[in-house]
């Protein structure tokens, strides 16, 4: 597939390095875009084209998550004390303005 501009087509240059330089390049697809985008003597639209075929495995994009929000914790108020639980009303009353538990 030819580059805009009048560029040479990716196949072009692999053809070019291969037969420059056979049996020396042994890395990956995304190894051989980065060699070809980094390659200042290549045609920038083919620079480009491939920097944008090796951009998506080198940042991934990142995805949508569901957060899932935490179920309220209970407490059990019957392991308090009653001491402990009349101190608990005397501050739910003085932070809430009206009482939010029952004192026995």
């Amino acid at each position: 597939m030819p580059v805009e501009g009048g560029g040479r087509s990716i196949k072009a240059v692999v053809a070019q390095f291969e037969a420059t330089t056979p049996n020396v390049f042994a890395g990956d697809a995304v190894a051989l875009m980065q060699l070809i985008y980094r390659d200042p003597s290549q045609d920038m639209g083919l620079r480009l084209d491939a920097a944008k075929s090796a951009a998506k495995f080198e940042r991934p994009v990142l995805s949508a998550v569901a957060v899932q929000q935490a179920p309220r914790a209970r407490v059990d108020l019957s392991v308090l004390t009653a001491d402990e639980r009349r101190t608990l009303h005397q501050l739910m009353v003085r932070v809430l303005g009206r009482p939010t538990i029952e004192v026995s």
